[in-house]
């Protein structure tokens, strides 16, 4: 094998034929250990900054780069922990909130220990903007499930953004049309069924097929009575008979804080029952 002045003076020459395990050492060749080796640093994704996070959020992406602009100069951030509410429904505001991260809940107070929720709310949405339109007081109590990062914006900026932008105001009246449709399919299930029934349709809702595959559904996530109480839009005490009465026909019973569902189709029929 030739070798150069240079190859000499340096005394290392790397030998492209040579396995990956074999550096060439002045004249030789030595084995190297692959656990000698230094593995290479991994490298960490960078973090989207909550600016990048706000410019994909399903409203301000719709906006041109301009616009997006003049929207983040009056953009304020606010964080809360989870359980904090945002706002409470009958406060005074105008400021329309869009989700960076985590998720917040809507629901009004119909009466001491019911509420009725009316929708989640996750990353990339946002909420505020009927009171924005309306000029009146808020509708519902937001609430963050999860710590959570808002970003706030100015009424009058917000209704700019409307006018001006006619993908956003589309985008705002679909949202519209989703609530009335939501509402209209509430209302029906509130005068077609008890509380007790609804109960059972909000818990078969939750079941997935158990993984083992043994004909029984179970669900993944801990129960809570007031939760429960919200998505049925019925009271602790309701939710709390029917738990009850299912545990007593054996058609549920409990794991941890969950349940597993032992007769799915049992449970329908009862919900169909007059």
């Amino acid at each position: 094998m030739a070798w150069s002045g240079w190859d000499r003076f340096v005394g290392v020459r790397a030998d492209p034929t040579a396995p990956p395990e074999v550096e060439e050492i002045g004249m030789g060749r030595r084995p190297v250990k692959l656990k000698d080796r230094k593995p290479r640093a991994e490298v960490q994704p960078r973090k989207a900054t909550r600016r990048e996070k706000l410019r994909v959020n399903n409203l301000m992406v719709l906006l041109e780069d301009d616009q997006f602009e003049k929207c983040i100069k009056r953009i304020t951030f606010l964080e809360f922990l989870a359980g904090e509410t945002i706002f409470d429904a009958d406060d005074e505001g105008g400021e329309v909130y869009f989700v960076v991260e985590g998720k917040v809940r809507a629901v009004d107070d119909i009466q001491e220990g019911q509420d009725l929720v009316y929708n989640d709310i996750e990353e990339g949405g946002w909420f505020g903007e009927l009171a924005a339109i309306d000029e009146r007081s808020r509708s519902a109590t937001i609430s963050a499930l999860t710590n959570v990062i808002v970003a706030t914006l100015p009424r009058e900026v917000f209704l700019n953004m409307i006018l001006e932008c006619r993908a956003v105001a589309l985008k705002v009246l679909g949202e519209f049309t989703g609530f009335i449709r939501a509402g209209n399919r509430r209302t029906a299930k509130v005068s077609s069924f008890t509380g007790v029934q609804r109960v059972y349709m909000e818990l078969l809702q939750l079941a997935e097929p158990d993984p083992r595959g043994d004909g029984s559904w179970h669900i993944p996530t801990t129960v809570k009575h007031k939760d429960l109480a919200a998505e049925a839009s019925t009271s602790l005490e309701i939710v709390a008979r029917a738990l009850s009465q299912l545990l007593k026909k054996g058609l549920i019973k409990r794991e941890g804080g969950s349940f597993r569902i032992l007769d799915r189709e049992q449970i329908q029929q009862m919900i169909t029952q007059n």
